[in-house]
């Protein structure tokens, strides 16, 4: 799956390396491949100091040494989910590869949806191993959900802002961490056999 912000090195990036960190917790990091780009990155800059930190505070690591790579169609094509911090890069995604579309979520979005989805149906619209790619395409069907209660779409960028603008952002970002954490380990949860369903006929 791929993150996508402008720069790459704060909104996408933290959120890499928070769910890439939420994944090994849970013993995930085998199933799910985690990745992010940015639409204008420079590759001279680094992730900033405060979420560097915040992210230390938590045990996440490998902010410190995260650099900046450009978006392009490969990775988005490779990817079965892809997230966005504003609905400018979801359109930007979409222009250069239209077939995304039901892939590709704002990180408020989808944070907004999959629970939304879990209250509606008990959890049983994401069947245990139906895969990453198949969950992106259910929860697609009813996006306009989660755009009907929220305000906006985007995630603001707190680039060269103050810290705490950097903090605000992490602290809306890692719910949705905890969210997509959760429903990855539903859609990628090894298929078990039932007891007695091997007898030979």
């Amino acid at each position: 799956m791929l993150f996508v912000c402008t720069g790459n090195i704060c909104r996408s990036a933290y959120a890499e390396h928070g769910l890439s960190h939420r994944l090994r917790g849970a013993g995930l990091e085998d199933r799910i491949a985690v990745g992010s780009r940015g639409t204008h990155p420079n590759q001279a800059l680094t992730v900033p100091r405060p979420l560097v930190r915040r992210g230390l505070a938590q045990g996440i690591t490998g902010l410190e040494d995260h650099r900046p790579a450009p978006l392009d169609r490969r990775a988005v094509e490779g990817a079965d989910l892809i997230i966005t911090a504003t609905a400018d890069h979801l359109d930007l995604v979409l222009r250069e590869t239209p077939t995304a579309l039901k892939r590709t979520f704002t990180m408020l979005e989808i944070g907004t949806l999959l629970p939304m989805l879990d209250e509606q149906t008990d959890g049983s619209w994401l069947q245990p191993g139906m895969g990453v790619s198949a969950m992106s395409r259910v929860a697609a069907q009813h996006r306009s959900q989660a755009r009907n209660a929220l305000n906006g779409l985007d995630l603001a960028d707190p680039f060269g802002k103050a810290e705490d603008d950097y903090l605000e952002m992490a602290s809306t970002l890692e719910p949705v961490l905890d969210v997509l954490t959760d429903a990855l380990d539903r859609a990628t949860r090894p298929q078990t056999t039932p007891q007695g369903s091997n007898r030979q006929h």
